[in-house]
């Protein structure tokens, strides 16, 4: 009876003890100005216990009177006299094997845990963590089968499982913060996600970069470690109570509403299949790249939260069902949104939003592979791969259709300089790299290299159209310049890049034999007929023979004409490729300008002592030579300074 007795005074003080406690935790100004006093006393609550009932009226009439009156809450700490981590201490020493000494340390523990989890709003770090560590101290001096009122286990689970909850929530980053909150949508905008204005601007005014779907860093998600002692310390207590249950349902939805506010976050609550079903093209391209984004960070949450899940719950392999349930939601969401895209319907401009989501959907059915167990990730997968057959077929789809539209490509030739058709062609192709590895498990399986077979039949499309096109032209000489700035412009952009090292390196000398080839042709086609007439036939016998001089005359004429006429023409063209445009150049200049300056040399004194001779021999080799520094400029209006000859000749409105 007198055991009997003293068990029960135990178990009063302890209720009035956790009544302290509570009070202490609804006024911060009252806990801030107690505690301090409180943790100063050295007795401990076994001393209590020993006074029995006659210390309990005193200890409730202070607990009634705690909150309106600051000197009974002192005279209580005096009558108290009580430290938290000395009644650990003390319930290490009288511990036994009893049943009453082990209800005893046992109560001691739930009072420490309890007093933790209520002052964690209101304390640091370190006191909180103080009372914990000595808690699983204490715990591991205790066997399995403590006992523990029903009514105390209630108490401490509640008490704990808000502490857990607090500081997972405290360990990521909330995603509805404004600090996090504002670097990931900045992140999403400045992502610039691939869109048809990316594709059809111009090249040249852009740095080379990658168009990839846009993929936010692991390190959005911040996962502070300086709570992983402490959360393990508070799942080493639940087990140790045989609440495991009601911890993993709490770390389920912390992590729920993580994925929850990231959907959240990007507006996808507010969106319904319906809507999806019935979305245009501009508003759909947004909804896709966004799409890819959130699946994309889905994926560095969930790998984030199970390396954090592996650093503190090591023990605890339930943990990562708990993560499993926390994201299928999520996934699932994703999944049907991503099944309502009318991706049947989809046009050439849009493989690489298709590609992106395929990316991005196959890195998170990939992961759950390794990370979940086959039991539970069977109804994801089996979605997402529902989805993914679907992402494969449009894309074979699109490559299809990109091909024919470049055989059939109608747009007109407006100038020998690069047509727009390369320029399109070249940057979609440079683009499809940047998924090689992803269109290798699209395409040809039975291919070796599926990827590089498709871009050499796609640029071959190209070459040919680029061939056919020239026909339009009747002027040969321009059919040469065209072929040769478009073929150098593929050459080019083909440089260093990954493309080139897929098409090889036979393809790319092929091509460059091919610019030089080219660039010969034309100044054959062009420059042959003007080099005629500077050879030395016809033009024989004594310098005073009328018939030699008439010839001089006359080849000297024609080739002033054939030369102008050339020049005026060709001025116009355009060569954007300034080391291109000045390569041609050189060409036409060693070889006419050479041949200029000989025939000068060898038949020029004919003339001289001629009244006319000015007439016929009108330009000088550097004259020549300050005309052809001109060609292909793209316009007839000779930049400042040039030389009166070059005004000369585009004022010219007769045949001499």
């Amino acid at each position: 009876m007198a055991a009997a007795g003293k068990a029960d005074g135990q178990e009063k003080v302890i209720s009035s003890v956790q009544g302290v406690v509570r009070s202490l935790t609804t006024s911060k100004k009252l806990a801030d100005e107690l505690l301090p006093t409180l943790s100063g006393f050295k007795n401990s609550l076994y001393d209590l216990a020993i006074a029995g009932d006659k210390v309990m009226d005193s200890v409730q009439r202070v607990v009634r009177s705690l909150e309106t009156s600051k000197n009974l809450a002192d005279e209580m700490v005096r009558i108290l006299s009580s430290d938290l981590a000395i009644a650990s201490d003390v319930g290490a020493v009288e511990s036994s094997e009893s049943y009453y000494e082990l209800s005893e340390a046992a109560g001691k523990v739930g009072i420490m845990v309890e007093a933790a989890a209520y002052l964690t709003f209101e304390r640091p770090l370190d006191e909180i963590s103080y009372f914990f560590f000595s808690a699983v101290n204490e715990l591991n001096q205790l066997p399995r089968d403590t006992y523990i009122t029903p009514e105390k286990l209630q108490s401490l689970t509640e008490a704990m499982a808000s502490l857990f909850h607090h500081l997972m929530f405290c360990s990521i980053e909330p995603l509805h913060h404004p600090d996090f909150l504002l670097p990931l949508l900045s992140s999403w905008k400045s992502s610039d996600p691939f869109t048809t204005e990316d594709l059809e601007s111009s090249e040249d005014e852009q740095q080379e970069h990658q168009h990839q779907h846009p993929h936010p860093s692991s390190s959005l998600l911040t996962i502070d470690q300086k709570h992983n002692e402490l959360l393990k310390a508070i799942a080493d207590c639940m087990i140790f109570f045989r609440v495991g249950d009601d911890l993993f349902r709490v770390y389920s939805s912390v992590c729920r509403n993580l994925f929850d506010n990231c959907l959240s976050l990007f507006e996808f609550h507010k969106v319904t299949i319906g809507q999806i079903e019935r979305m245009a093209w501009p508003s759909l391209r947004e909804f896709m790249g966004k799409w890819t984004w959130v699946m994309n960070l889905t994926l560095a949450m969930i790998l984030a939260l199970e390396d954090h899940c592996c650093k503190v719950f090591a023990e605890f392999p339930a943990f990562k069902n708990c993560l499993l349930e926390a994201v299928q939601g999520c996934i699932i969401q994703l999944v049907n949104f991503g099944d309502a895209v009318d991706i049947t319907s989809a046009f050439s401009k849009e493989l690489f939003l298709i590609l992106g989501m395929y990316k991005a959907l196959s890195a998170v059915i990939s992961e759950q592979h390794c990370i979940f167990p086959d039991e539970g990730r069977e109804h994801i997968i089996s979605k997402a791969q529902g989805l993914l057959g679907r992402l494969k077929d449009a894309t074979r789809k699109i490559i299809s259709m990109f091909g024919n539209e470049t055989q059939k490509d109608t747009s007109p030739l407006h100038s020998c300089d690069v047509h727009p058709l390369t320029r399109y062609v070249i940057k979609y192709l440079k683009l499809m790299v940047d998924y090689k590895n992803v269109l290798n498990s699209i395409l040809d399986e039975s291919s070796l290299n599926p990827t590089t077979e498709c871009l050499h039949k796609l640029m071959s499309h190209l070459e040919a159209k680029l061939d056919e096109k020239s026909m339009d032209s009747e002027d040969k000489a321009f059919r040469f310049v065209f072929m040769t700035t478009n073929t150098n412009y593929i050459v080019q952009k083909m440089k260093n890049s990954r493309l080139e090292a897929l098409l090889g390196d036979d393809w790319k000398r092929h091509k460059e034999r091919q610019v030089v080839h080219l660039a010969n042709c034309y100044v054959q086609v062009s420059w042959t007929k003007a080099l005629m007439y500077l050879t030395d036939d016809a033009i024989i016998g004594k310098d005073s023979d009328p018939n030699s001089k008439r010839a001089l005359k006359e080849r000297l004429k024609n080739f002033n004409v054939e030369f102008e006429s050339l020049c005026k023409t060709q001025t116009v063209w355009k060569v954007s490729c300034a080391e291109l445009r000045e390569y041609l150049r050189l060409m036409v200049s060693e070889r006419v300008i050479q041949a200029y300056r000989l025939f000068i040399r060898r038949f020029g004194g004919h003339l001289e002592g001629d009244l006319h001779h000015t007439k016929h021999m009108k330009y000088t080799p550097e004259d020549l030579e300050g005309c052809l520094s001109h060609l292909f400029e793209g316009s007839a209006l000779p930049p400042g300074g040039s030389s009166s000859i070059f005004k000369r000749i585009f004022k010219l409105e007769k045949v001499m």
